[in-house]
């Protein structure tokens, strides 16, 4: 998905979290799409890598972000992951 996603400057971008058993929110799935592909990310199998890789597309100045539930998408991507996106 990196790969795919590296030249691209618009995202789509969705999460979806579980707060049932926890204090905070769990989040267990992200998706995010481009205008020719969608992606499923499992974070929990992908946690180093979205820490990393992900968060450094997602903070770039240069990446639109369109968000659906972006209030609490934005939340939980600072609390779980310390992805801190450019909010306009």
């Amino acid at each position: 998905m990196m790969q795919e996603t590296k030249d691209e400057c618009t995202l789509g971008f969705d999460i979806d979290g579980h707060m049932q058993y926890s204090i905070g929110n769990i989040i267990s799935l992200m998706q995010i799409s481009t205008f020719k592909k969608d992606f499923l990310v499992d974070p929990f199998t992908l946690h180093d890598e979205i820490r990393s890789e992900l968060k450094l597309k997602i903070e770039d100045p240069g990446t639109l972000l369109i968000v659906h539930g972006g209030a609490n998408d934005i939340l939980w991507l600072k609390g779980e992951f310390k992805i801190f996106p450019l909010c306009v």
